[in-house]
């Protein structure tokens, strides 16, 4: 999915095999990676696992990731790691394995 905010205020949510949101600067050939594990047995939130939240007049981005939804007993930890990558180039869309290289998936 390629969100254009347009300067609308937006919430997008969905579900991604790969766990990875992109967002590109073309201008200054710039993408910023964000990716988390996801698990396809895990019971997310809406069933979505990245969420991109625009602010009116795009005055902001917010890209977040969630994890699965777990209970913790008393004294468990439980993570969620995400890994951040920025790259000098704007990816191609049509072209998926470029980020699969670059965030070794």
């Amino acid at each position: 999915m390629i969100v254009c905010p347009n300067g609308i205020k937006a919430k997008c949510m969905v579900m991604a095999l790969l766990g990875t949101i992109e967002m590109t600067w073309p201008a200054k050939q710039l993408t910023f990676i964000k990716q988390a594990r996801f698990s396809p047995r895990g019971q997310y939130p809406h069933g979505c696992h990245l969420i991109v939240y625009i602010g009116p007049d795009t005055f902001m981005v917010e890209m977040d990731t969630h994890g699965e939804e777990q209970t913790p007993l008393l004294g468990d930890t439980i993570n969620h790691t995400e890994t951040w990558k920025v790259v000098d180039k704007v990816l191609d869309r049509q072209n998926p394995d470029q980020i699969t290289e670059l965030m070794h998936i």
